[in-house]
């Protein structure tokens, strides 16, 4: 299937087109002097802008919480897993694997997959010499037939199909040898937390441990399949050949392309045999899928440290070099575009610029900028303040007086805009300041470029410069809005009280459009906070499978499943 599909992906643009369209074809999303023009400064950004998504994939890579929220992924990076990381492989066999595989960063993560059989085996590996991977953003292991595995399946096949969702052994083989010749090690997902896929045991890695382990009694529910697009029934392992599970590994298949499978029988064993001078219960179900989830939650607010990514090789789909994608985007919410809804020409052109990103000289010289470290400044400049501000204007249907919550907001914006305001940037004799806005300009674009790096267009690589114009799109997006509540808030001490409630509710909007293009998750939370014995949770993948509501809600530690029913 895969040699089909992608030769009839070459042949759609009548030449190979790793032979032409290099990444040095990627245009820019938006010339950086259009966003201060004279006539369109105060004017919102495009309907096909995507300098949001791309700026809020950069600050969530590696992430959990915020590609647990935002499932479909759209980039592809180049990184590595630097010597000495420590990584498990848990399974029910004692044999270690030997063919491509899936190893954890945490220890939570692969024990999950040892309990699935009567005997827990834990097999520790270290890297020894670098990894070179590449990582899929978004919840990319999460085994859903809406998008979320997309940029692999279009790198790996050429296409992303409903029907290959659950064809994981097929998935991994392929993308290894796809990613071979390029040099590339194995590839980095998120699941409940991150995992590598491995693609050769013999080289990079070795066994420092392996050890038969204390086993959970692992059982949950059964339910029936809903569609054919989700996993194989449990019951039936010698039939259904298509289920992910890390636990599994020997002997080697007898079919190409299949995995091997366990004796049958029921899925997951009904019970465990503690082993000689066990007493007492074994952890149960709950446990072990909640610490595995809490394992993932450690790498919510700081990005999983142990995969180094180069950001000089960053493609992705929403780079309007795509722009096949402008139209399936209409009315679509960041949680449900697709990176699979690309044309043939389009997958054709992302595939090349992946592989020139992957196989570019180390020599090249790059810009030097951080750009994850960059994006973290702005989120913590704005993120914070602007939540505060959406806030404070939510008080308007209260019994708080108007002229109160005006005057808080415009504190809270002289506040933001501190290191802008000009003494030069002051309104013309004229006494509606938010009228003629011109004086305002100059605010707007020094709160717009000064967190930007000012270098020449030639110090940039071409991914880079996605990056740049990006990152400015959203800092003058938000400088924008900020500058205009400004031209309202400068002298609303002093204004009528119709006027004031006026400008209130203008601002309410502009504020809350804004959040919402934005779309920052570190900003969606659980509200109130939750108890010292539970924390926030959204749905998660593959603890939970029904993730239709992703509406933040609070989980107990010790009895996660009490008020929220499992879905499996």
């Amino acid at each position: 299937m895969k040699a089909s599909i992608l030769a009839l992906v070459f042949n759609a643009l009548g030449h190979h087109a790793g032979s032409v369209l290099t990444a040095s074809t990627q245009h820019v999303l938006q010339s950086p002097s259009s966003y201060f023009a004279e006539d369109t400064w105060s004017l919102p950004p495009s309907v096909n802008s995507t300098a949001n998504h791309i700026f809020s994939s950069v600050d969530s890579l590696l992430k959990h919480w915020p590609n647990t929220i935002y499932r479909n992924g759209h980039a592809f990076v180049v990184g590595t897993v630097p010597s000495g990381t420590v990584l498990y492989h848990g399974r029910a066999a004692e044999i270690p694997p030997y063919t491509p595989e899936w190893l954890a960063f945490d220890f939570e993560h692969s024990f999950m997959f040892s309990s699935w059989g009567k005997t827990a085996w834990m097999v520790t590996y270290v890297v020894d010499t670098p990894l070179k991977i590449g990582y899929y953003d978004g919840n990319s292991a999460a085994k859903l037939p809406e998008g979320s595995m997309d940029v692999q399946d279009l790198l790996t096949w050429g296409v992303a199909e409903a029907n290959n969702t659950w064809k994981e052994w097929e998935r991994i083989v392929d993308m290894c040898e796809w990613g071979e010749p390029l040099g590339l090690h194995g590839f980095v997902r998120m699941e409940v937390s991150f995992e590598l896929m491995l693609c050769d045991f013999s080289q990079n890695v070795r066994i420092i441990s392996h050890s038969e382990l204390i086993p959970s009694n692992f059982t949950m529910p059964r339910r029936p399949r809903r569609n054919d697009t989700e996993e194989p029934d449990h019951l039936n392992l010698e039939t259904e050949t298509e289920y992910h599970l890390s636990s599994l590994g020997d002997p080697k298949p007898d079919k190409p392309g299949k995995r091997p499978m366990p004796p049958p029988g029921p899925f997951p064993p009904d019970s465990r045999d503690p082993p000689k001078g066990w007493r007492g219960t074994l952890r149960n179900f709950e446990s072990v899928s909640i610490e595995a989830l809490r394992a993932g939650s450690w790498h919510s607010l700081f990005a999983e440290s142990r995969v180094h990514l180069d950001l000089t090789r960053y493609v992705t789909l929403f780079d309007p070099e795509y722009s096949s994608l402008f139209s399936t985007r209409i009315n679509q919410t960041r949680t449900t575009m697709r990176g699979g809804d690309a044309s043939v020409e389009d997958v054709a052109r992302f595939r090349a610029d992946v592989e020139d990103a992957v196989t570019r000289p180390n020599n090249i010289t790059a810009s030097g900028v951080d750009w994850q470290d960059l994006a973290r400044a702005i989120v913590e400049r704005f993120g914070d303040r602007l939540d505060h501000l959406n806030y404070t204007l939510s008080l308007i249907d209260t019994t708080i007086d108007e002229r109160i919550i005006a005057a808080r907001v415009r504190t809270q914006v002289l506040t933001l805009l501190a290191p802008y305001l000009l003494t030069s940037a002051l309104p013309f004799n004229t006494s509606y300041p938010d009228i003629d806005i011109t004086w305002a300009k100059p605010i707007h674009e020094k709160c717009s470029q000064t967190l930007i790096p000012d270098y020449p267009d030639t110090s940039f690589l071409p991914n880079e410069s996605v990056l740049r114009d990006s990152f400015l799109g959203v800092t003058s997006e938000i400088c924008r809005v900020v500058t205009l509540i400004w031209t309202g808030a400068l002298d609303v001490e002093s204004q009528a009280k119709f006027v004031v409630v006026q400008n209130l509710q203008k601002w309410r909007t502009y504020t809350k459009d804004l959040l919402d293009w934005l779309g920052w998750a570190h900003l969606i939370r659980c509200k109130p906070a939750c108890e010292d014995d539970a924390f926030c949770y959204v749905p998660t993948w593959s603890v939970q499978r029904d993730l239709s509501d992703m509406t933040p809600r609070c989980m107990h530690r010790d009895d996660p499943w009490d008020t929220l029913p499992l879905d499996l």
